[in-house]
Parts: C-alpha cells; sequence; structure tokens
C-alpha cells in the first residue's frame, strides 16, 4: 500500500522600507537617488511610505465599547429575554489591522487581530493587477451575504440581524478568485469564486478532503456597485443598485459559523458530519441619504452517512445503500480496517489505568 502525498507551501516575506534613519543613512551614500519615505495619516490610519510609491504599511486602531439594560448584550434567542434584569458594560471590540502593499501596488496584503480575545480574524495576500481578475489567499470574512460584509464599524444598527446567526459562512481559510466586468456599464458585473477548508476561522486543518465552495455574482444595473456600507452618510448624488445571488455547499459538522468559528444550530450534534447546501438572494440600494438592504436566504442539512467494512469496496453495494437512505456514503480509502482499528483503540482505552 503506497500514498502519495502532495504540499504546497506559500511563503511571503514582505519586508517593507528600513525600519530606522541608520539604515536609510547607509542606503543614502550608496546612492544619490534614494529619497525618505513618507509619513502620514491616511483613510486607513496612520502610514510610511517608500517615495517610488511601491511600498506601503497603515495601522490602524478601533475600539466599540457597549452598554446594555436590562437585557443580555447579545439576546438572540427569546430566553435571553427573560433573564433577570442586569445592567453590563463590555469591551465589544479591541482591534489593529495592518495593511498595504509591497513590491509593487498591487501585490497587497491586510491583518486584522482582536486584541481583547486574543484571536486572528483575517490574514490575506492579494493580487490585483487587474480589475477584471483578481486572486487572494489566507484568512476572511467570505464576500457571501453582504450583511456580515459589512464590518461592525459600518452597520446602521448597534448589531446584526437574527439572520445571520444561522446563514453566514463568516470568516473561512482558503482561495478566491474574484474581479468586475463592464465596469461602468449596465453589464457591470462582480463576482467572487471560493474555496475553503469549511470549519471556519482559524481552524488549520480540514476534517476530510472535501472542501466548501462558494460563489457570489452581483449585478449593478446602474454600472456602479454599492459598497459594503450599511447606510449613506455620503448621500450618493447617483444612484447605485446591486442585485446579487449565492450559493455555499460544504461537508463538515458545523452547521452554523460565528466569529468564533465552527458551531452547531440547536438540534445538530458536533460529532457528526452534515451536507450543507445554503443559497441566498439580495438586492441593495443607495441614493442621496437612502439605504435599502434586502436578504434572501435558503438552507438545507443533511445526515452523511458512512460505509465501513470490506463490502464498502462493492461499488454496487454502496450505490444501493446511498438510494436506501438518500444520502451520499462517506468511504475511507481502506473501509476494511476500520472496524478492527475502532476495536483496538476501544481495547486501549479499557487497558490503560
Amino acid at each position: 500500500m503506497s500514498k502519495t502525498v502532495v504540499a504546497v507551501s506559500l511563503v511571503l516575506a514582505l519586508t517593507s522600507i528600513p525600519s530606522s534613519a541608520t539604515a536609510w543613512q547607509e542606503r543614502a551614500e550608496e546612492s544619490d537617488t534614494v529619497q525618505a519615505p513618507l509619513v502620514g495619516r491616511g483613510s486607513r490610519g496612520v502610514f510610511i511610505q517608500s517615495a517610488d510609491g511601491n511600498w506601503r504599511t497603515s495601522l490602524q486602531f478601533r475600539l466599540q465599547f457597549r452598554a446594555s439594560h436590562p437585557y443580555d448584550p447579545d439576546p438572540d434567542q427569546d430566553i435571553d429575554f427573560d433573564a433577570p434584569s442586569a445592567t453590563q458594560t463590555e469591551i465589544r471590540r479591541a482591534r489593529f489591522k495592518v495593511d498595504g502593499h509591497g513590491f509593487a501596488p498591487w501585490l497587497r496584503y491586510y491583518m486584522e487581530y482582536d486584541v481583547g480575545i486574543s484571536r486572528l480574524l483575517n490574514f490575506e495576500v492579494k493580487v490585483e493587477k487587474s480589475e477584471k481578475f483578481r486572486f487572494k489567499v489566507g484568512q476572511w470574512k467570505a464576500f457571501y451575504t453582504r450583511e456580515r460584509v459589512v464590518s461592525s464599524g459600518r452597520q446602521v444598527t448597534v448589531d446584526r440581524s437574527l439572520i445571520n446567526r444561522p446563514f453566514t459562512i463568516d470568516r473561512q481559510q482558503g482561495v478566491s478568485f474574484y474581479g468586475r466586468l463592464g465596469a461602468g456599464t449596465t453589464a457591470d458585473v462582480n463576482y467572487w469564486v471560493s474555496a475553503f477548508t469549511g470549519l471556519g476561522a482559524n481552524e488549520r486543518r480540514n476534517d476530510d478532503n472535501k472542501l466548501m465552495y462558494m460563489g457570489r455574482l452581483q449585478w449593478n444595473p446602474f454600472g456602479r456597485p454599492v459598497d459594503f456600507r450599511g447606510s449613506d452618510l455620503a448621500r450618493s448624488e447617483e444612484p447605485a443598485l446591486s442585485i446579487a445571488v449565492g450559493g455555499v455547499t460544504n461537508s463538515s459538522p458545523c452547521t452554523r459559523f460565528s466569529g468564533s468559528g465552527c458551531g452547531q444550530l440547536v438540534g445538530f450534534d458536533a460529532d457528526r458530519d452534515y451536507r450543507i447546501n445554503q443559497a441566498m438572494f439580495e438586492t441593495a440600494f443607495k441614493y442621496k441619504g437612502f439605504s435599502w438592504d434586502q436578504e434572501f436566504h435558503w438552507k438545507s442539512i443533511e445526515d452523511e452517512v458512512t460505509f465501513t467494512g470490506g463490502v464498502a469496496k462493492n461499488i454496487g453495494m454502496v450505490r444501493m445503500i446511498e438510494a436506501k437512505v438518500g444520502l451520499e456514503a462517506r468511504i475511507a480509502d481502506e473501509p476494511q480496517t476500520i472496524g478492527s482499528l475502532g476495536a483496538a483503540l476501544f481495547a486501549r482505552e479499557l487497558a490503560t489505568p
């Protein structure tokens, strides 16, 4: 028995501009063309940028506090409104963000870390040389539903709606191809095609050889996409309309996702896999201070069946079982050994003092 293992590792070292005046002085002695970096404050925080514009790093901090009375600060079930009255305060978010580009303006990177809960939220490397075709790898909020993609600092209300909890796929690790076609015309379209491990944020390994696949297609009939903000405080001078459809398919124990990663909806167990398919239809419109966001969701969660034993190598038997239960059978590479391995593991547990 032989197996082939293929591993691909992408290592990018974006060592930007020298960090000390001494380093710049040494460079200046070597060449008369070296110029000091630019330092200032922009829309994405404090930045430092090389004179030629090929290197840039921006730093930004964001704090968000919340006080609540008399209910739980995050009520998402009826029982939360029946709890004893209490007054609470919390540091809702304490974010540290780093973004910029290296080597060229189209090779971008972005990192976001929540200091309050010590959790890495985003880490992305993006290749955005062409508006029509772009690529990124890392961890980020999947561009599936507008409500979840909109930053917590740009929401209209205090928090997202209750439908976000069962339908969002939140942050995932993987790769994505995306872009914009027909910009400025009635055929203006944005697209996102992504493949993720499907276990949520900060999960470094997949639980099987299946991936989560996500797609989103967005039509901008006025030639202007609606930006991912929850309001129109800028009072857009021209109307912008976006109509989008999307879909996700995944096989995993995760029946819901949140900022902390994989989770389960009520009535589902964490120790089994489910086949999950979902779709959505979405519209968004903004014009002169008026903002409209709408989402329609559909989601199907089905149990999966695992077929073990030597008979699992009989494809006819496999198809008969699948037709009987109406589910796709999961079969290991060597199904005939699973029972004996399981018995051995039970025996070891019982024999261990």
